[in-house]
């Protein structure tokens, strides 16, 4: 059985810079997040989280759902995970490469209380 790395003291999430306002006030994840999913393979209350800030906006930057928009931005949301439930924490089940251990996914939505910074916003 494989060992599952130990879980990092920060995660970072990115996404368009569109929706921050939205974030801000209602978290991450739940109904406004699945109807904007990035990726078709996504699951459905599942957010998305890397331990490499780097990694978190390749998934942007390269989304099968990604916008067209010449004026979009990336912003990365850096979240603190003890303020998370570690039950709802685990390995990213889409990423079976060597990079498994940068990609996390968490089932519920993440608070706004959770967030310790967010940076950007990053041209795409």
């Amino acid at each position: 059985m494989e060992k599952s790395p130990a879980v990092p003291a920060v995660l970072y999430h990115a996404t368009y810079g569109r929706f921050l306002d939205s974030i801000m006030e209602h978290g991450l994840g739940g109904e406004i997040a699945n109807n904007n999913k990035m990726w078709d393979i996504s699951s459905d209350d599942m957010v998305y989280l890397s331990s490499d800030i780097d990694f978190a906006i390749s998934f942007v930057e390269t989304a099968e759902n990604g916008s067209d928009d010449e004026s979009e931005t990336i912003v990365v949301i850096k979240i603190d995970v003890s303020r998370l439930d570690a039950n709802l924490l685990s390995l990213d089940d889409n990423i079976l490469d060597e990079n498994r251990e940068l990609s996390w996914q968490y089932n519920g939505i993440i608070a706004r209380e959770s967030f310790l910074d967010i940076y950007g916003p990053y041209p795409v």
